[in-house]
């Protein structure tokens, strides 16, 4: 923490040394507005303050070996566990088990390596450490995900088998919109099936709501409380940012549905839950990246990495889908739906237009007929009408063109 404090202490120091030396030069040009320089200063604080806090983590004395990379550790560890496999242990001779065993362990010494040497994220709690974890996790997944892309439909379903034999099999039909009895009486054996066949890890998502959902699980610890302000319409960038990541979710949730469609996996299966479970950690920090990146892009000169994996994640995910079942997606939608839809989109189109186009034309136009009519005004009034010595808001006067500084005095 001392080594935190003196940090943050000369940067203080640095930008106050800085205004000083602007105020002293600038001291007999400009009168100093009161009160903008105390906010400048303010503003300066606090992003220097939130920007620090954010990206760097700093031990306290209390946690030191928590806090260590362990660098030097894990590659300990990890070489004496790559000896032991090839000195002391016998490799079986089963081809399909020694393949899925080197896969594994790829991955595992690619997940050590990330999370001892990856760079950190916009996230410090419980562990940087445990983001940098799920970051190699993106990788791998992504990397998977191109693997099945590349293969065709029949080989993609059967490879699922390698990662569980009860995969690869075509899905049961199952009616959720049919029969909608609670108590079906005609069904002598089990008059309650309709709620045992519907009910899946969906059905309590979507009663408590994913929302509630990531909320619940970022709220432990949090290193420090940062103010959102998106302003989705405070200017064009902004707003299609927005809309692209408005976009981004819904094909992140149709793939949901769709992945495990194409993919023969019911819904129950642990590997749809772990999708989820993925997407609550991952989406966290890819968000916090997106708006690092619309709010202050000077200092955020580039899309975070986190940020960058989901949306590929989620562009690959859908053209899986596109790929093994186009038909199910050239279904046709029912005409309301439709008409919604189009509705929707001309609702957008229309209002970034008028927002965005029409309203600043129309407000620059006002704008120069305004000041036209105050330069004529100008023009026209007599010569000794007006002030000898005019004091303006900046404290500029403009006797025979002299613009040189007045200083306000208290009478």
């Amino acid at each position: 923490m001392a080594k935190a404090e003196s940090k943050r202490s000369g940067a203080a120091l640095l930008v106050a040394g800085k205004s000083g030396a602007d105020e002293q030069v600038n001291g007999a040009a400009e009168l100093p507005v009161p009160g903008v320089r105390a906010a400048k200063a303010s503003t300066t604080r606090e992003a220097t303050s939130r920007r620090s806090t954010e990206s760097e983590v700093y031990d306290d004395g209390t946690n030191t070996f928590f806090w260590r990379a362990h660098t030097l550790t894990v590659l300990f560890i990890l070489t004496c566990a790559l000896v032991y496999v090839t000195l002391l242990e016998e490799t079986p001779q089963d081809t399909a088990y020694n393949t899925k065993r080197g896969i594994v362990a790829s991955i595992l010494v690619f997940l050590c390596f990330g999370v001892t040497q990856a760079k950190d994220g916009p996230f410090s709690r419980p562990h940087p450490a445990y983001w940098r974890f799920w970051l190699c996790v993106t990788v791998v997944y992504e990397l998977f995900l191109i693997f099945i892309l590349f293969q065709t439909v029949q080989d993609g379903r059967l490879f699922m088998k390698y990662i569980d034999p009860k995969l690869g099999v075509p899905l049961p039909e199952r009616d959720y919109g049919g029969n909608c009895l609670i108590y079906d009486p005609g069904n002598t054996t089990d008059p309650f099936h309709n709620i045992w066949d519907k009910m899946d890890g969906f059905v309590p998502a979507h009663f408590l709501g994913w929302g509630k959902i990531k909320r619940i699980a970022f709220q432990f610890t949090p290193y420090s409380w940062v103010k959102f302000e998106w302003r989705p319409a405070s200017n064009l960038r902004r707003w299609l940012a927005v809309l692209g990541i408005i976009f981004m979710f819904l094909l992140a949730e149709l793939n949901t549905f769709y992945l495990k469609f194409v993919l023969w996996m019911p819904p129950e299966h642990y590997l749809v839950l772990l999708r989820l479970v993925f997407f609550v950690n991952v989406g966290g920090v890819a968000m916090r990246e997106i708006y690092d990146f619309m709010d202050d892009p000077k200092f955020h000169k580039k899309l975070g990495q986190q940020a960058w994996l989901v949306a590929a994640i989620t562009v690959t995910e859908f053209l899986i889908v596109v790929k093994y079942d186009p038909n199910t997606i050239m279904l046709p939608i029912p005409f309301f739906i439709t008409q919604c839809w189009i509705l929707g989109i001309l609702l957008i189109f229309t209002w970034t237009l008028w927002r965005f186009f029409i309203r600043d034309i129309t407000l620059r136009y006002k704008e120069t007929r305004r000041r036209k009519q105050e330069n004529s005004a100008e023009r026209e009034r007599p010569p000794g009408s007006s002030n000898s010595n005019p004091v303006t808001v900046s404290g500029r006067s403009k006797l025979n063109g002299n613009t040189d500084t007045v200083r306000q005095r208290k009478s």
